[in-house]
């Protein structure tokens, strides 16, 4: 466009035009967002997008048909995957309440979180069957708790108990609330779970012996929750859509 033509628009269409030009520039070429959308710092969020793994059934035959011209063998690989980003929620989530807040229905939004709860339900029933089913080993060269210690303080039982479900801005919380596990529940809870590096063992004193027993926990929380991952996400989501034409309606 001929620079004396760009001159001749309204100041308006040319400060949107540079706006344009200055926004294009900022988002990455690649996944198509901006930095500011994940910078918590001006308003982002580091969570704003999930991957999302989609399947066009044209690019397949088309890389089946490359495929077949250039040799390559049968399950190389599979063709016609893609992956893209979507909202996953949180940005969403944060709008909603605001606007349910601001139009006074308060009907919608407890309905809201008991959707989502009612979602993670099965999450929380999966984290107590896991961590009841949890074995705690002894170093070979430590020194074994007695008969009967095993599960003298019923620790698995209390950390079960204490998996609590809390409804946040940006979607669903699963934790292990400290408080109900008891003393010491915010480490002995994350010694249970051999996935966390610093709290893969510990060691403590046998009751009635001047010895100590070095022992490890096993992986329970975070695996089983990434087993529920996709599908709580698609949960929450499906329950803000729900929510969103029930208050455009």
């Amino acid at each position: 466009m001929p620079h004396s033509e760009f001159l001749a628009w309204t100041q308006l269409d040319r400060d949107k035009a540079i706006w344009w030009h200055v926004r294009d520039r900022a988002t990455c070429q690649s996944c198509g967002t901006r930095d500011e959308e994940w910078d918590e710092e001006v308003g982002g969020d580091r969570f704003a997008y999930a991957p999302a793994v989609g399947h066009c059934r044209g690019c397949e035959v088309k890389g089946q048909a490359q495929r077949e011209l250039d040799g390559a063998p049968d399950g190389a690989y599979r063709v016609g995957s893609y992956a893209d980003l979507r909202v996953a929620g949180g940005i969403e989530m944060r709008a909603l309440t605001r606007q349910l807040k601001e139009q006074s229905r308060g009907d919608l939004a407890r309905k809201l979180r008991r959707n989502i709860r009612r979602a993670a339900d099965p999450v929380v029933r999966d984290l107590r069957a896991a961590v009841l089913r949890t074995v705690v080993t002894a170093d070979p060269a430590s020194h074994t708790p007695g008969r009967g210690y095993r599960n003298r303080t019923h620790l698995r039982e209390r950390v079960a108990a204490a998996i609590t479900v809390s409804i946040t801005q940006k979607g669903v919380r699963i934790r292990v609330s400290a408080a109900r596990v008891g003393p010491y529940g915010a480490v002995l809870s994350k010694y249970l779970d051999a996935e966390i590096t610093q709290y893969r063992r510990w060691r403590h004193p046998v009751f009635g012996h001047d010895v100590w027993a070095v022992q490890h926990g096993q992986p329970w929380f975070f695996n089983t929750i990434s087993g529920h991952e996709n599908e709580l996400r698609q949960a929450v989501l499906d329950a803000i859509d729900e929510t969103k034409r029930e208050l455009s309606g």
